[in-house]
């Protein structure tokens, strides 16, 4: 009798272990087919550890757990003759490591940036929407038609230099200019591998400030993630701050580097 008390307790435990280790999917890229749940993987669909799923080739998708523990949910590393890989969604979770404080507010003071590389960093920097405006300090970061900074990368193997706009001390970033040179179109919302240069025509001196993978996000599509999110933390009994500071490190998280003004912006604009 006590045997089968046991085996009951541990079955009743394994299935509440199964059924409390569900997810909230936040993002997808690609094609993911929930085998067990007969349905395309979405945005705010649930996920448990015990489904199958069928990823199309290179397809992955960002999800949280109700702990609030982000994950990517990707194909394990398995060869498969038609793209198509099934694989439980259990084994198919990376826990996402979180980059800490990314904020570019290290970088600025009241008059604008003072350290241009450790505000861009070394890695992705991320744009959200089509342009951005970035204040310069006058005493590190001098503009003017004689002084100014300069974009060096490839489009489609070519090699383009492109001077960045400003007016004052501000420099615009501007997505729909970058992308295209001489007939030649970027199709990417992601520039790799470009070098931005502090140049001085007069001299024909330049200086290497950093190389980074310029990113533009559709802020559109970023703010639905956000707001998927948004009903997951606050069901825990997160405050307003908390929950605004847990959206602005996941853009951080999944993401990279971002001017944080700009995410503020996109969380001002979610009801919270």
């Amino acid at each position: 009798m006590k045997w089968f008390v046991l085996i009951g307790f541990i079955l009743s435990g394994a299935m509440a272990w199964a059924q409390s280790s569900s997810y909230n999917v936040i993002k997808v890229n690609g094609e993911i087919f929930n085998v067990t749940q007969s349905q395309q993987m979405s945005q705010g669909n649930s996920l448990y550890a015990q489904d199958e799923l069928n990823f199309k080739s290179n397809a992955f998708a960002y999800v949280i757990s109700n702990a609030q523990k982000k994950y990517m949910l990707r194909t394990p590393n398995i060869e498969s003759a038609d793209g198509d890989i099934f694989a439980n969604a259990e084994l198919a979770l990376s826990p996402i490591r979180s980059r800490g404080q990314l904020s570019t507010r290290a970088a600025m003071s009241e008059t604008g940036v003072k350290d241009f590389k450790t505000y861009l960093g070394i890695d992705n920097f991320n744009v959200i929407g089509p342009e951005l405006e970035i204040r310069m300090d006058s005493g590190m970061y001098p503009l003017s038609n004689d002084d100014f900074f300069v974009f060096h990368y490839t489009i489609n193997s070519r090699k383009v230099s492109k001077k960045i706009a400003f007016n004052n001390q501000t420099l615009r970033i501007e997505r729909d200019k970058l992308l295209v040179s001489h007939g030649d179109t970027l199709h990417s919302d992601t520039i790799p591998k470009l070098s931005v240069y502090k140049y001085q025509p007069a001299s024909e001196s330049s200086t290497l400030i950093t190389e980074i993978n310029l990113c533009f996000i559709d802020a559109h599509l970023l703010k639905k993630e956000l707001e998927t999110i948004v009903p997951i933390v606050k069901s825990q009994g997160l405050p307003v701050d908390e929950i605004k500071a847990y959206l602005l490190q996941y853009v951080f998280d999944i993401y990279g580097n971002v001017e944080e003004s700009q995410v503020n912006q996109l969380i001002a604009g979610i009801e919270l």
